[in-house]
C-alpha cells in the first residue's frame, strides 16, 4: 500500500465481493466495504510491513494473519485462519459470529493504553486453541457463547483491566482467565465437552469475580476430572455451582463479602476455602460443600 486505501463494492442494489489472493503490506490504512458481498484475504496482511489500521465490512469475512500498529475492525460473519495483532496501540473488534478455522489463534493488543480493547460481539466457535491478550490496560469483552456449537480446544485470556465473558465450553482443554482487573461471568464454564467428554481441563480464574448470572463451573468428565481455582474474591447476587468430580476446588478469596451471592454448591475431592462465605439472608439460600 502506497497510501491510505479504500475499496468499496457496496452499491444500492448489487454489492460485489472483494478478494485478495496473496499478501498485503504497507504502513497505511486499509478500508474495505463490501456491503452484503464477501471479503476474502487469502494471504497474510501486514506480515512484512504492518498496516496502520484495517476496517472490513462484508456479509462474510475470511482472514489470514493480520498485523497492524493501530486498530482493527471487522463487521460480518468472520473466519479466522491466523492471528490478529495490534502491535503498538489500538483495539481489535469483531462484530458478528466468529469461527476459528485453522490452528491455534492468538488475538492481541500489545499497547499500554486503556483503549487497547478486544471485543467480540457475538459467538466464537471452532475446535482450536484461542488466546486473547489485551496488554496491560485493555478490556476484553465477549458477548456471545464461546464454544457453544463447536467447543474450543482451549481458551487462555489475559489482560490488565475488565474482562467480561459469556458461557465457555472446551473439549477437554483448559480455561484460563487471568487479568489484573475485574472479571464478570455471564455464563457457565465447562471443559468436558458440555458434559459429553471423557476428559476435562482445569479451570483457573485470576482476579476479582462478579457473577453476572447463575453460574455452573464443571470439570467433571466421565474418565478424567480436573481442578477448579478462583484466586480472588467472588461477588454477585447469583448462585455458584462448582462440580470438579475427583479434582480439587480452591476458592482462595472471600465469597459474597461485598455483594452476597445467592447460594454456593461445591463438589470435589478436596475443597479449599480461603475466606468467609456470605449468602443473602433468604431462607432458600444455601451453602453446600
Amino acid at each position: 500500500l502506497g497510501g491510505s486505501v479504500t475499496i468499496t463494492t457496496n452499491n444500492t442494489t448489487n454489492d460485489g465481493n472483494v478478494s485478495f489472493s496473496s499478501t498485503i503490506n504497507g504502513a497505511q490504512t486499509l478500508t474495505i466495504d463490501a456491503g452484503t458481498g464477501t471479503v476474502t484475504l487469502s494471504g497474510a496482511t501486514g506480515g512484512t510491513t504492518a498496516l496502520t489500521s484495517i476496517t472490513v465490512t462484508g456479509s462474510t469475512i475470511s482472514l489470514k494473519a493480520v498485523t497492524t500498529t493501530a486498530s482493527q475492525s471487522y463487521t460480518g460473519t468472520t473466519t479466522l485462519n491466523g492471528n490478529l495483532s495490534s502491535t503498538t496501540a489500538g483495539s481489535i473488534t469483531v462484530t458478528g459470529a466468529t469461527t476459528l478455522a485453522t490452528g491455534a489463534i492468538q488475538v492481541s493488543t500489545n499497547g499500554a493504553l486503556d483503549t487497547d480493547d478486544i471485543t467480540f460481539t457475538s459467538t466464537i466457535n471452532g475446535a482450536q486453541a484461542l488466546t486473547l491478550n489485551s496488554g496491560s490496560l485493555g478490556d476484553i469483552s465477549i458477548s456471545g457463547a464461546i464454544g457453544g456449537t463447536t467447543p474450543l480446544s482451549s481458551l487462555t485470556v489475559s489482560g490488565g483491566d475488565a474482562l467480561t465473558v459469556a458461557a465457555i465450553s472446551t473439549n477437554g482443554g483448559v480455561i484460563t482467565l487471568s487479568n489484573t482487573g475485574s472479571t464478570t461471568l455471564n455464563g457457565n464454564l465447562t471443559t468436558d465437552n458440555a458434559g459429553t467428554g471423557t476428559s476435562a481441563g482445569a479451570i483457573s480464574v485470576t482476579g476479582a469475580v462478579t457473577l453476572g448470572s447463575d453460574i455452573t463451573v464443571d470439570t467433571d468428565a466421565s474418565t478424567t476430572d480436573a481442578n477448579v481455582t478462583f484466586s480472588s474474591t467472588i461477588n454477585g447476587q447469583k448462585s455458584l455451582t462448582i462440580t470438579a468430580g475427583t479434582g480439587t476446588a480452591a476458592l482462595n478469596g472471600a465469597i459474597g463479602g461485598v455483594t452476597p451471592i445467592t447460594s454456593l454448591a461445591v463438589t470435589a475431592n478436596a475443597i479449599t476455602l480461603g475466606g468467609n462465605v456470605t449468602t443473602r439472608d433468604v431462607a432458600s439460600n444455601t451453602v453446600t460443600l
